[in-house]
């Protein structure tokens, strides 16, 4: 069924007017998105967790700039010579979305003793929290992981920033309502009903 699923995809993707143009930035970034489960694996399996990887793999997870590639093979009038200008965009966004995903399922993830979740395995590093208090105390563990949640919202706020500055080094394509659009997608993270509840 995977393999199914997977094939109608990709032959759906490869359709894309410009796919042949982006087909190889494409699959980089799809291996990011491998490699960012790939690590969450580590993490769990082998507790490899450390603040460097920490910050390099994760995020990718939520692969929002695998999704805007998909949205440069349909774009007709992108140049490809702002490339090096839009992907920083694209990696801001996918680190605000994967944020926002995080404050929503951070307390589910204490309970499932997912130590990939970057609040926890933060609090982890910090001595805030230990393994054994997810194990003993989940309910006291998310109250003081709250101590946290104001420095990844700042990180969101920058990110805004980076992005609405930079935006307007886009020209070919229209980014106007970008930042506008994404901080929707942000608050629907905050206010998203806990399914596991």
């Amino acid at each position: 069924m995977t393999k199914r699923i997977w094939l109608d995809c990709i032959n759906s993707i490869k359709r894309y007017p410009r796919y042949n143009e982006f087909e190889e930035l494409f699959y980089f970034d799809l291996d990011q998105v491998l490699d960012s489960m790939r690590y969450s694996f580590l993490v769990n399996t082998m507790e490899i967790d450390n603040f460097i990887e920490n910050k390099i793999y994760p995020y990718h997870g939520v692969m929002v700039i695998l999704h805007c590639d998909m949205d440069l093979m349909c774009s007709p009038d992108f140049d490809k010579r702002e490339l090096s200008d839009i992907r920083p965009i694209f990696h801001w966004a996918q680190e605000i979305s994967h944020i926002g995903n995080m404050l929503n399922t951070y307390p589910r993830e204490i309970r499932e003793r997912d130590y990939t979740s970057p609040i926890i395995s933060l609090a982890l590093r910090k001595g805030v929290i230990t393994r054994e208090d997810i194990i003993n105390a989940p309910d006291s563990t998310e109250e003081k992981l709250k101590i946290f949640l104001p420095y990844y919202k700042k990180k969101v706020k920058d990110n805004f920033h980076r992005i609405e500055k930079q935006a307007d080094k886009i020209k070919s394509v229209n980014l106007k309502n970008f930042s506008k659009n994404l901080r929707e997608v942000y608050g629907e993270f905050l206010k998203r009903k806990h399914y596991w509840e």
